[in-house]
């Protein structure tokens, strides 16, 4: 994955690196918090057999999130796309 930014960040080695956007100034940020707890398989696995719409929306919805969280940076931020 390439590990966390530098010092300021930045993302320093990763497909991404150059990658310079105006509203990403100065850079790609990330900063992995291991603190997060992921979903394991088995909630994947339940969350995938959920009959009801709404509840699967919502847990994918949570999903998305804890790994916006654990990656950090910008992925964390109000710049992170609205799945």
């Amino acid at each position: 994955m390439g590990g966390n930014g530098g010092e300021d960040g930045c993302v320093r080695y990763h497909p991404f690196k150059s990658y310079h956007p105006a509203y990403l100034s100065p850079c790609l940020r990330r900063r992995f918090n291991s603190s997060v707890s992921l979903p394991s398989l088995v909630n994947i696995g339940l969350a995938l057999r959920e009959p009801s719409y709404d509840r699967f929306r919502l847990q994918v919805e949570m999903f998305a999130r804890l790994y916006q969280s654990f990656v950090g940076g910008h992925l964390a931020s109000d710049l992170a796309p609205y799945d």
